[in-house]
């Protein structure tokens, strides 16, 4: 009877240990991913945007417009959390002249943070609700990035004379896929403008889309 209870004993024993090592495993695993996520550069870091086209389509003119930059740039500096303010972006030629357009006239792009900051936010990368928690990063699937366009903080003065000017009630926000290499895209990213001007240039409220393709320097991504 004796060795029943030992016999017993043991094997609860062991279960235990089992039940107890498989929890501790698991809690060894998912550690590393349950604290904030940061960027995996150091706070303070300067992280630099910069592409060489940028496309608004104005599709309620008459005739429709595009507005073609050949050059444009943000720089902010990463913080402790994956957002951060950036600088006044610009959009020029490259050389600092206006932008062109497809009705021969030329545009000109101011940006101000009179009514908040402009922002850069990384957000995870989704599956099915789960986030990318448990994921290796940088990941393949990526993340998204999104520019916060203050209220009002763009306008485009162009020699029509129309004038665009951007999120003119609210925030807007720009998101994009972002490939954890460096790679942020935006492709025909609808923002609420009003225009003034001629009737030629379309209804007062109205929407443009927008793209682009930032190249990050240095490439951050989310780690935590």
């Amino acid at each position: 009877m004796g060795r029943v209870k030992r016999a017993t004993a043991m094997v609860v024993g062991v279960g235990a240990a089992l039940i107890v090592g498989s929890v501790f495993t698991h809690a060894s695993l998912t550690a590393s991913e349950d604290g904030p996520d940061t960027f995996n550069v150091a706070s303070g870091t300067t992280v630099t945007g910069a592409t060489a086209k940028v496309v608004i389509s104005v599709p309620s003119t008459a005739p429709s417009m595009v507005i073609t930059c050949t050059a444009s740039r943000f720089a902010g500096k990463a913080g402790t959390t994956l957002k951060f303010g950036i600088g006044l972006p610009i959009f020029n030629d490259g050389t600092g002249a206006p932008c062109n357009d497809t009705l021969g006239f030329t545009d000109t792009f101011k940006s101000n943070n009179l009514n908040g900051a402009w922002a850069l936010t990384e957000k995870d990368f989704t599956n099915a609700g789960a986030g990318d928690e448990g994921l290796a990063e940088p990941h393949a699937p990526g993340d998204q990035m999104v520019i916060t366009l203050p209220r009002a903080g763009l306008t485009d003065t162009n020699n029509w004379p129309c004038t665009i000017k951007f999120a003119p009630s609210a925030a807007a926000s720009i998101s994009g896929a972002y490939n954890d290499a460096g790679t942020f895209t935006v492709k025909g990213v609808k923002i609420p403008v009003a225009m003034s001007g001629p009737s030629f240039c379309g209804p007062a409220s109205q929407t443009v889309t927008l793209t682009v393709t930032y190249k990050l320097s240095p490439a951050i991504f989310d780690h935590g």
